[in-house]
C-alpha cells in the first residue's frame, strides 16, 4: 500500500486563512456576511481583513464592532474600486491561503472547508470558487449565483 499524498495530508492539518472582504458603503450588508464568518464549520483559523474602501457611511466602525467574535482588521483604503480593495487586502494578508468574498454576500457554513480543501487536494491550482447569496441581490442573480 501507498502512503497518503501531499494534498491529502492536508485535510487533517489545520491552517492559517485570511479572508479579505472589500467593502464600500456596506454598513447595512456586512454584518450578515461577518455572521456567516463566524458560523463557519472549520478547523482552519480565520483572520478577517475588511478594506473599507472610500465609505462615506460607518462601514469601519461596523467591522470594528465585530473584534469581539472575529480575528478582524479594518483597512483604508482611497482608491475607489473593488480590485484596489481587494489587492490591498492581499497585501495585507500574511497567511498562505487567502480567501475574499463581498461585503454584501452571506457565505455557507461549509465555505472555508472546500475551498482550502480544493487548494490542498490541487496544488496547481492558483484560485478557487463556491456558490454564495447575495443579501441584496435579486433572487434571479442568486439563482445565477448558485448554478455558477
Amino acid at each position: 500500500m501507498h502512503g497518503p499524498s501531499i494534498g491529502c495530508l492536508c485535510y487533517h492539518v489545520s491552517m492559517e486563512v485570511s479572508v479579505v472582504i472589500p467593502a464600500h458603503n456596506e454598513a447595512l450588508s456586512l454584518p450578515e456576511c461577518l455572521l456567516s464568518l463566524t458560523r463557519q464549520r472549520t478547523r482552519h483559523i480565520l483572520s478577517v481583513i475588511v478594506v473599507d474602501n472610500a465609505s462615506t457611511d460607518q462601514t469601519a466602525s461596523v467591522a470594528r464592532a465585530w473584534r469581539d467574535r472575529l480575528a478582524i482588521r479594518v483597512l483604508s483604503e482611497p482608491q475607489r474600486g473593488r480590485g484596489a480593495a481587494r489587492r490591498a487586502g492581499f497585501a495585507e494578508a500574511s497567511t498562505d491561503i487567502v480567501l475574499s468574498t463581498d461585503a454584501d454576500t452571506v457565505v455557507p457554513t461549509d465555505w472555508v472547508e472546500r475551498l482550502v480543501n480544493s487548494l490542498t487536494a490541487h496544488p496547481e491550482a492558483v484560485a478557487v470558487t463556491t456558490s454564495c447569496y447575495i443579501t441584496d441581490g435579486s433572487p434571479i442573480t442568486n439563482l445565477t449565483m448558485r448554478i455558477g
